[in-house]
C-alpha cells in the first residue's frame, strides 16, 4: 500500500525543490534590484570621489570604474546571499547571478553615461 503513494512523494519533492528555487530566485533578484537602485542616487558622488582619487586608483575613466564597482557589488552581495542559503554557488548558479545582474546593465549605463 505504501508504494502506491511513493510517486506522490516524489512529485511533491520535485515541486518543493522547484518552488524553493523560485523563491530563492525572487529573493536574489530583490537583493540585486535593491543594491542597484540604492546606488543610482549616489552615482554622481561616486564619480566625483573616483575623480578626486584618480592618482591613487590609477583609472583612466572614472565612469567605467563606477560602473564596474556597481556591477561588482551587486554580484558580490547576491553571491553572499546565495552562500548563506546553500553554501558556495555552483557554476550554473553563478551564471544565473551574472545573468540577473546583466539585466540591469542598460539601466546602470544610462544613469552613468546618459
Amino acid at each position: 500500500m505504501q508504494q502506491e503513494f511513493a510517486p506522490i512523494g516524489i512529485y511533491y519533492r520535485i515541486w518543493y525543490i522547484v518552488q524553493m528555487d523560485e523563491d530563492k530566485t525572487r529573493m536574489i533578484e530583490g537583493i540585486i534590484a535593491q543594491t542597484i537602485n540604492g546606488t543610482m542616487d549616489v552615482i554622481p558622488e561616486y564619480i566625483e570621489n573616483v575623480k578626486q582619487s584618480i592618482d591613487v586608483l590609477k583609472v583612466k575613466d572614472p565612469k567605467e570604474f563606477v560602473f564596474g564597482m556597481i556591477v561588482g557589488v551587486a554580484l558580490g552581495l547576491s553571491s553572499a546571499a546565495m552562500i548563506t542559503q546553500d553554501g558556495p554557488p555552483a557554476i550554473e548558479d553563478q551564471q544565473k547571478l551574472y545573468e540577473m545582474v546583466c539585466k540591469h546593465v542598460p539601466q546602470i549605463r544610462e544613469q552613468i553615461f546618459g
